[in-house]
C-alpha cells in the first residue's frame, strides 16, 4: 500500500488499524520512495526496505494480512486511534461569490478523501475586524464562520489544532468543480468535549480587547487568525 506519512512515525513490527474501516494488521516491511533502485526484481532478490518511516515521507508498506485499504482511507497506530465520524464542527471561510447555503450538497476533499457533504448549521459567523460572534443562515463572500457539516461516510477526524494536513479540507462546488471554501475540522460533533481539551485553556497573547472587556480566544480561532493574516493580507485582519 502506497501513501504519506502526515505525521509521527511508522516501524516494521507495529500494530496499524485501517479508518474507518477498523481492519487491523501489523506492518511487514516499508519501502521508501527515496530508494532509487525501483528496477524489477527476480525471485532471487530482495527490494531494499528500511525499519522506520518518518513524516512526511512518502512510502510503500507492506502487511501480514490480506486486508481491503482504499484510496482516502487512514492507516494510524493501534494504540493512537483518532475519532471515526461523519458529523463535523468547523470553522469555515468562504471564498466565492455565490453564497454558502444550508443543507446543500458540496464536494469535501480532505488529504486524499473526496466525500459529499452539506451544512447543516451555521453556528455564528465572524466579525474579522472586533471578532464579534454575529447571527447567520448563509455565507457571503469572505464571510469566516463557526458550521456544522454533515458528511456521507465517517472519516477519522483529527482535529486542525493537532494535524493541519488531516485537519484541514475544501469546498468544491459540485456543478461548476470550483473551490469555493476551505474549512478547519475543530471535533467531531460526538467527540466534543472529549477531544480539544485545549480548546479553553488561555495561551499568552490570545486576549483582544472590544470596549472595556476582554475576549479570551480558544486555540482553535487562534490558529484561524494566524491563517488568514497569512494567507489574506488584503482583508487586513488584526492579530490576537
Amino acid at each position: 500500500f502506497c501513501g504519506t506519512i502526515s505525521s509521527g512515525s511508522i516501524s516494521v513490527g507495529d500494530d496499524i488499524t485501517v479508518l474507518p474501516s477498523q481492519k487491523t494488521s501489523k506492518v511487514k516491511s516499508i519501502v521508501s520512495n527515496d530508494i532509487k533502485d525501483l528496477r524489477p526484481v527476480n525471485k532471487d532478490e530482495t527490494v531494499e526496505t528500511i525499519q522506520t518511516a518518518f513524516a512526511p515521507m512518502a512510502i510503500t508498506i507492506t502487511l501480514e494480512d490480506e486486508i481491503d485499504i482504499s484510496r482516502g482511507d487512514m492507516i494510524v497506530k493501534s494504540d493512537n486511534i483518532p475519532e471515526v465520524s461523519d458529523h463535523l464542527s468547523c470553522m469555515v471561510v468562504w471564498m466565492d461569490e455565490s453564497p454558502l447555503r444550508l443543507n446543500e450538497n458540496y464536494i469535501i476533499k480532505r488529504a486524499t478523501s473526496v466525500i459529499n457533504g452539506t451544512f447543516r448549521t451555521i453556528e455564528y459567523k465572524k466579525n474579522i475586524n472586533t471578532f464579534e460572534e454575529l447571527d447567520a443562515d448563509a455565507l457571503e463572500l469572505n464571510d469566516i464562520a463557526k458550521c456544522t457539516i454533515s458528511l456521507d461516510r465517517k472519516i477519522a477526524v483529527d482535529p486542525y489544532q493537532e494535524n493541519r494536513y488531516t485537519g484541514s479540507f475544501i469546498i468544491i462546488d459540485k456543478y461548476t468543480n470550483k473551490t469555493v471554501g476551505a474549512g478547519m475540522i475543530l471535533d467531531s460533533i460526538e467527540g466534543s468535549g472529549v477531544r480539544g481539551q485545549g480548546s479553553g485553556v488561555r495561551v499568552q497573547g490570545s486576549e483582544f480587547r472590544v470596549g472595556t472587556e476582554a475576549k479570551e480566544y480558544s486555540n482553535a480561532e487562534i490558529e484561524l487568525n494566524k491563517y488568514i493574516r497569512k494567507n489574506y493580507p488584503e482583508w487586513e485582519c488584526r492579530e490576537i
